[in-house]
């Protein structure tokens, strides 16, 4: 279960968009006054997917879809800054996965897919640099 969820389920989806939120704006400025640190840059990207998920079960599937390709673009920067990561390119094909799901709840199945594909060579490309 993502943070998002509990959040909507503790406080209902407005509250927990507006936790979110108040959290998204802590990390994007410790982004701003670290951005050598990859956890921040990390934590910012699962808030992101979180505020997805919380949009998504709101009834705002184009917000949530932005919020999503906001949390795949942070993630990438942090996954190709910090390659040796398995953690970052585990949760990068993560949320690819859940980019794919988003879209076929949009009924975009073709895109669903191409996101799912990447998923998929994200977690092979880690396999195959691990074995």
């Amino acid at each position: 279960m993502e943070f998002g969820e509990i959040l909507a389920g503790k406080l209902g989806g407005t509250d927990g968009k507006e936790a979110q939120t108040e959290a998204m704006t802590i990390l994007v400025e410790l982004v701003r006054q670290h951005p050598q640190w990859p956890d921040p840059r990390y934590l910012l990207a699962r808030c992101y997917a979180d505020l997805a998920a919380l949009e998504r079960d709101m009834g705002q599937p184009s917000e949530a879809n932005r919020r999503q390709n906001a949390a795949i673009e942070t993630l990438k920067a942090v996954a190709k800054t910090e390659a040796d990561s398995t953690r970052y390119q585990m949760e990068l094909a993560r949320l690819r996965s859940q980019q794919a799901q988003l879209y076929c709840d949009l009924g975009k199945a073709r895109e669903g897919v191409a996101f799912a594909k990447e998923a998929s060579t994200t977690l092979e490309e880690l396999i195959k640099a691990r074995d």
